[in-house]
Protein backbone atom coordinates (compact mmCIF):
# COMPACT_ATOMS: atom_id res chain seq x y z
CA UNK A 1 0.00 0.00 0.00
CA UNK A 2 1.33 3.28 -1.15
CA UNK A 3 0.20 5.63 1.75
CA UNK A 4 1.90 3.29 4.33
CA UNK A 5 -0.96 3.99 7.00
CA UNK A 6 -3.35 1.61 8.47
CA UNK A 7 -5.57 -0.47 6.24
CA UNK A 8 -8.30 -1.57 9.49
CA UNK A 9 -10.14 1.36 10.28
CA UNK A 10 -12.75 1.00 13.33
CA UNK A 11 -15.91 2.72 13.06
CA UNK A 12 -15.87 2.27 16.83
CA UNK A 13 -12.09 3.49 18.04
CA UNK A 14 -9.95 0.95 19.31
CA UNK A 15 -9.44 3.38 22.95
CA UNK A 16 -13.05 2.32 23.36
CA UNK A 17 -12.84 -1.13 22.72
CA UNK A 18 -10.26 -1.55 25.37
CA UNK A 19 -12.39 -0.62 28.44
CA UNK A 20 -14.62 -3.82 27.18
CA UNK A 21 -12.17 -5.99 26.44
CA UNK A 22 -10.07 -8.59 29.07
CA UNK A 23 -6.43 -8.41 29.75
CA UNK A 24 -4.95 -9.69 25.99
CA UNK A 25 -7.32 -6.39 24.56
CA UNK A 26 -9.78 -9.66 23.52
CA UNK A 27 -13.38 -8.49 22.63
CA UNK A 28 -15.80 -10.64 23.10
CA UNK A 29 -17.96 -10.58 19.95
CA UNK A 30 -21.42 -11.74 18.42
CA UNK A 31 -20.87 -13.17 15.08
CA UNK A 32 -23.70 -13.26 12.87
CA UNK A 33 -22.04 -15.20 10.56
CA UNK A 34 -20.80 -18.38 12.97
CA UNK A 35 -24.16 -17.20 14.92
CA UNK A 36 -22.11 -17.44 18.68
CA UNK A 37 -20.02 -15.17 20.35
CA UNK A 38 -16.08 -15.65 20.21
CA UNK A 39 -13.04 -13.92 21.86
CA UNK A 40 -11.71 -11.24 18.99
CA UNK A 41 -9.14 -9.10 19.33
CA UNK A 42 -10.00 -5.40 19.36
CA UNK A 43 -8.02 -4.55 16.26
CA UNK A 44 -10.21 -7.38 14.12
CA UNK A 45 -13.74 -5.89 15.31
CA UNK A 46 -15.94 -2.75 14.45
CA UNK A 47 -13.69 -2.08 11.62
CA UNK A 48 -13.76 -1.94 7.51
CA UNK A 49 -10.84 -1.97 5.51
CA UNK A 50 -10.06 1.66 4.57
CA UNK A 51 -13.18 2.99 5.44
CA UNK A 52 -11.90 6.58 5.83
CA UNK A 53 -9.44 6.43 3.10
CA UNK A 54 -9.93 8.86 -0.04
CA UNK A 55 -8.64 7.21 -3.36
CA UNK A 56 -5.92 8.93 -5.13
CA UNK A 57 -4.58 7.08 -7.42
CA UNK A 58 -4.85 3.60 -8.64
CA UNK A 59 -2.30 2.25 -5.93
CA UNK A 60 -2.60 5.10 -3.23
CA UNK A 61 -5.06 6.15 -0.87
CA UNK A 62 -5.50 9.67 1.53
CA UNK A 63 -5.50 8.30 5.13
CA UNK A 64 -5.60 12.07 6.17
CA UNK A 65 -8.57 11.50 7.80
CA UNK A 66 -7.98 8.27 9.81
CA UNK A 67 -4.73 9.64 10.74
CA UNK A 68 -6.98 12.84 12.10
CA UNK A 69 -8.92 10.14 14.22
CA UNK A 70 -5.77 8.76 15.97
CA UNK A 71 -4.64 11.65 17.11
CA UNK A 72 -8.09 12.78 18.60
CA UNK A 73 -8.45 9.16 19.84
CA UNK A 74 -4.86 10.41 21.65
CA UNK A 75 -6.43 13.68 23.15
CA UNK A 76 -9.51 12.01 24.51
CA UNK A 77 -8.13 9.02 26.23
CA UNK A 78 -6.58 10.52 28.67
CA UNK A 79 -10.09 12.08 29.65
CA UNK A 80 -11.58 8.68 29.55
CA UNK A 81 -9.25 7.63 32.36
CA UNK A 82 -10.71 10.26 34.29
CA UNK A 83 -13.97 9.97 33.63
CA UNK A 84 -14.55 6.09 34.15
CA UNK A 85 -13.32 5.74 37.77
CA UNK A 86 -16.23 8.20 38.53
CA UNK A 87 -18.99 7.00 37.02
CA UNK A 88 -17.66 3.13 38.15
CA UNK A 89 -17.89 4.90 42.16
CA UNK A 90 -21.08 6.20 40.79
CA UNK A 91 -19.96 10.14 41.43
CA UNK A 92 -19.93 13.28 38.82
CA UNK A 93 -17.17 13.44 36.92
CA UNK A 94 -14.75 16.24 37.90
CA UNK A 95 -13.65 17.36 34.29
CA UNK A 96 -12.60 21.23 33.60
CA UNK A 97 -14.01 22.76 30.71
CA UNK A 98 -11.43 21.96 27.72
CA UNK A 99 -11.97 18.16 28.66
CA UNK A 100 -16.15 18.60 28.48
CA UNK A 101 -15.35 20.39 25.59
CA UNK A 102 -12.98 17.64 23.76
CA UNK A 103 -14.82 15.10 24.55
CA UNK A 104 -18.05 16.78 23.28
CA UNK A 105 -16.56 17.42 20.36
CA UNK A 106 -15.09 14.09 19.86
CA UNK A 107 -18.51 12.83 20.11
CA UNK A 108 -19.76 14.84 17.44
CA UNK A 109 -17.34 15.09 14.72
CA UNK A 110 -17.10 10.64 14.84
CA UNK A 111 -20.89 10.34 14.36
CA UNK A 112 -21.20 13.37 11.47
CA UNK A 113 -18.10 11.16 10.03
CA UNK A 114 -19.53 8.10 10.39
CA UNK A 115 -22.84 8.98 8.39
CA UNK A 116 -20.94 10.80 5.42
CA UNK A 117 -18.41 7.57 4.87
CA UNK A 118 -20.77 5.10 5.77
CA UNK A 119 -22.61 6.38 2.55
CA UNK A 120 -20.98 4.36 0.12
CA UNK A 121 -21.61 6.85 -2.99
CA UNK A 122 -18.71 8.48 -4.06
CA UNK A 123 -20.47 11.66 -4.12
CA UNK A 124 -21.02 11.36 -0.71
CA UNK A 125 -17.02 10.50 0.02
CA UNK A 126 -15.53 13.84 -1.97
CA UNK A 127 -16.58 16.72 0.52
CA UNK A 128 -16.73 16.37 3.94
CA UNK A 129 -18.77 18.94 6.21
CA UNK A 130 -17.03 21.88 7.34
CA UNK A 131 -17.74 24.07 10.45
CA UNK A 132 -17.73 27.64 10.30
CA UNK A 133 -16.85 28.31 14.14
CA UNK A 134 -13.75 27.50 15.52
CA UNK A 135 -12.85 26.44 18.97
CA UNK A 136 -9.84 28.51 20.50
CA UNK A 137 -9.80 25.73 23.51
CA UNK A 138 -9.16 22.84 21.42
CA UNK A 139 -5.43 22.17 19.40
CA UNK A 140 -5.89 21.92 15.64
CA UNK A 141 -5.47 18.87 14.36
CA UNK A 142 -2.14 19.07 11.93
CA UNK A 143 -2.36 17.62 8.64
CA UNK A 144 0.68 16.49 7.79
Amino acid sequence: MADGGPKKHHFVPQMLLRRFADSDEKFHHFSRHRVDVAPMHIGNVFCQNHLYALQKSDDERDITLEKAFGEMEGIISPFLDLLVPSILSRNYPNLRQREREALAFFSISNGDVFQIFTNRSWESRKVLPQSKEKSHSLRPISDH
